[in-house]
C-alpha cells in the first residue's frame, strides 16, 4: 500500500532477464565519456539535458540493456535515448507558462529538426530538438542502408508529430477514447521508433518485406503496447501530481467508472493479456509460413529481453519516483 491508498499489482512478465544487473557493455565507460561531452555541448552551460539523462541513469542503463551489441550499436542506443529524454525535457520547458508553442509553431520546429536529421547543417537559431537530431541522424546514416534509414525516418517523424496531438489533448483537458490513446501512445512514447531501431542496434539484415508482414507488424505493435502500458502503471502515481495527465490508468478509471485500485488492476490485466496474446501469435509463426529462425528469431528474442530489462529499470530509476 502506498501513500495514495492503493497497491501496485505485480506486473506479468514472461520474458527472460539474464544480464541486466551484472554485465554492462564493455564499451559503456567510453560511451559515457563521449555522451558527457555531447551533453555539455548541447546544454551550452545549462543543465536541461544533463538533468534529463541523470534521471534515467542513461549511460549505465543503456550499457546494461544491450550488453551484446557492437560499439556502434551502443552509440546508437545511447543517442536514441538522449533524443527522447532531451526532447521531453525541452518540450516540458516550452510548455511552461509564458513559453507555450502553438501546434503550428511546434510543427515548424519539427520540420526544421527533420531537415537537420536528413543532413542539413544546424544554425545557432535552431532549437535543442534540431541539435539532438543532428548526431542521431549521422549515426543512422552511417550504416549506408538506405531502406533502413527511410524506415527510421518515418518512425521518427511519427514520434514528433504525435507530440502535437498529445499537447493538444493535454491543453483541452479531455480524455481521448481508449482506442485512440492506445494507437497514439505507441508513437508519443517513441516506442515505435525504438523498435524500428533494433535491427540497427543488432546489425541484423531483415528484409523489409518480412518486417512489414502484417503478422510481424502485429507482433511489433503488441511489444509496443506492452512497453507503454507497463510504463503507464509505473508512472501514473507520479502523473497524478501533474496538470492534464494522460495515462492508461486514468483512461480506464474514467471509461469504466472504476476506483484507482480497480483501474490500476485493469491496466495490469491488459498487460498480462497482451503478453499472453503476443506469445501465442509468435508460436504460430511457422504455421503461417514465417520461419522463426535467423535474424527474425534474434530480433524478437532481444526485444523480449528488453521488455524484462525495462521493468527492472523502471523500478529503480529516479524518473518514476514520487519522492521530490
Amino acid at each position: 500500500m502506498n501513500g495514495s491508498g492503493f497497491t501496485l499489482p505485480e506486473i506479468y512478465c514472461p520474458f527472460p532477464v539474464s544480464t541486466f544487473n551484472d554485465r554492462p557493455h564493455p564499451a559503456t565507460a567510453e560511451a559515457a565519456r563521449e555522451l558527457d561531452a555531447l551533453i555539455d555541448e548541447l546544454d551550452g552551460g545549462a543543465s536541461l539535458v544533463r538533468d534529463a539523462a541523470a534521471g534515467v541513469f542513461l549511460a549505465d542503463f543503456a550499457g546494461r540493456l544491450h550488453p551484446d551489441v557492437s560499439s556502434q550499436g551502443l552509440a546508437l542506443v545511447l543517442m536514441s535515448h538522449l533524443v527522447f529524454y532531451g526532447h521531453e525535457a525541452w518540450i516540458e520547458q516550452v510548455d511552461a507558462p509564458g513559453h507555450h508553442l502553438s501546434p503550428l509553431e511546434l510543427n515548424t520546429v519539427y520540420d526544421r529538426a527533420l531537415e537537420v536529421f536528413d543532413g542539413a547543417a544546424t544554425a545557432p537559431s535552431d532549437t535543442l530538438v534540431a541539435h539532438l537530431l543532428e548526431p542521431f541522424g549521422n549515426l543512422v546514416q552511417a550504416s549506408k542502408k538506405p531502406e533502413s534509414c527511410v524506415r527510421i525516418r518515418i518512425a521518427l517523424e511519427g514520434y514528433l508529430r504525435a507530440q502535437v496531438w498529445e499537447r493538444d489533448v493535454r491543453s483541452r483537458r479531455e480524455m481521448p477514447s481508449l482506442a485512440t490513446y492506445q494507437a497514439m501512445r505507441r508513437n508519443t512514447s517513441s516506442t515505435v521508433l525504438y523498435l524500428e531501431l533494433f535491427p540497427r542496434f543488432l546489425d541484423l539484415d531483415i528484409p523489409a518485406t518480412l518486417l512489414d508482414h502484417p503478422v510481424v507488424r502485429q507482433l511489433q505493435d503488441m511489444q509496443a503496447n506492452y512497453t507503454c502500458w507497463v510504463n503507464d502503471i509505473f508512472s501514473f502515481e507520479k502523473e497524478m501530481q501533474e496538470d492534464g495527465a494522460l495515462n492508461l490508468v486514468f483512461l480506464l478509471r474514467e471509461a469504466r467508472n472504476l476506483s484507482w485500485q480497480q483501474a490500476v488492476a485493469a491496466a495490469a490485466e491488459m498487460v498480462e493479456q497482451e503478453a499472453t496474446d503476443y506469445l501465442a501469435l509468435k508460436a504460430r509463426l511457422p504455421r503461417l509460413g514465417i520461419p522463426l529462425t535467423g535474424a527474425l528469431a534474434e530480433l524478437l528474442d532481444q526485444q523480449e529481453r528488453w521488455q524484462a530489462h525495462c521493468i527492472t529499470y523502471q523500478q529503480q530509476a529516479p524518473r518514476f519516483s514520487v519522492t521530490p
